[in-house]
């Protein structure tokens, strides 16, 4: 059993302020970490066999972000970083988000998925 106590994203890897500057790794953790949130949320979407079109479009939000954020911050620029965010943009995509966020410093034991039950009522 895992004693890491699971916080939300937006706990982990704050939201910027309206109108801050911060690094683009920032950016990067930030959206990887709402990405892997809801994902958390649709999966168990999925598993109540319930309606989640709302944690799907903010999965592939923030998991489209957080690549297109990863390919400026590994120094690709223009297209390069639009072709290599596109490409690994998709719903099936989830495994990528893991593994980057990951690789960002992020604890998939730590995230708590967002409560997409209120969000839809």
């Amino acid at each position: 059993m895992s004693t890491t106590v699971k916080k939300y994203a937006h706990e982990i890897v704050r939201h910027p302020d309206e109108g801050e500057t911060l690094p683009l790794i920032h950016l990067v953790r930030y959206h990887y970490a709402q990405a892997q949130a809801w994902h958390l949320a649709f999966a168990a979407a999925i598993a109540a066999n319930q309606h989640s079109d709302l944690a799907l479009s903010q999965y592939m939000h923030h998991a489209h972000l957080a690549f297109l954020h990863d390919a400026l911050e590994q120094g690709m620029t223009g297209q390069d970083a639009a072709d290599w965010a596109s490409e690994r943009s998709h719903s099936e995509s989830a495994e990528l988000v893991w593994e980057r966020g990951a690789a960002y410093g992020l604890d998939p034991d730590a995230i708590r998925p967002y409560g997409w039950q209120r969000a839809q009522r």
